[in-house]
């Protein structure tokens, strides 16, 4: 491989490393796990080593870049992930296929109909990528839907997101 966008942690980005060519680039998406790039280089054949945080292309160019995905999406150049849904009472069953790399796209739990919630509140936690903070934006503008993002990276992710919704 030339290049790697990866998000995993430990072992599995020792195996994503692997896969590059000597030279070759591999971005740290994710932040469990950081490393240093002389150490990858040293370690992993010349390696090129980057962690990137979407944040850090600035407002104005996080709004482009959304924008054109969007664009993407609407003109059928890009398909979303497959989505499987499970009954929330098999979560252990789910954490041990995705904990194998078992599935494709996106495993979703989902919660047995009980009462009605009248202010449809809505929490999400551990909220630090940038589609954790503009999901509950756009709830909270769909309809007063509350939405509360609790992490550091989301505050900032969130300045942004406020800034690009304006222009």
């Amino acid at each position: 491989m030339d290049v790697v966008l990866d998000s995993l942690a430990g072992e599995f980005v020792d195996a994503s490393l692997r896969l590059v060519a000597g030279g070759g680039r591999f971005v740290e998406m994710g932040k469990a796990d950081v490393r240093d790039a002389g150490e990858v280089a040293a370690a992993f054949g010349g390696v090129r080593y980057r962690a990137f945080d979407l944040a850090e292309v600035g407002e104005r160019r996080m709004g482009e870049l959304l924008r054109e995905v969007v664009g993407l999406f609407e003109a059928g150049v890009l398909r979303l992930l497959p989505v499987r849904a499970w009954d929330v009472r098999r979560a252990g069953e789910v954490f041990g296929l995705m904990s194998r790399a078992e599935h494709v796209g996106k495993l979703v739990l989902s919660v047995p109909a009980g009462p009605e919630v009248s202010d449809g509140c809505v929490v999400v936690t551990g909220a630090s990528g940038v589609l954790g903070v503009l999901l509950p934006g756009i709830w909270w503008s769909a309809g007063g839907c509350v939405g509360c993002c609790c992490s550091a990276v989301a505050v900032r992710t969130l300045r942004v997101w406020r800034s690009w919704s304006r222009s």
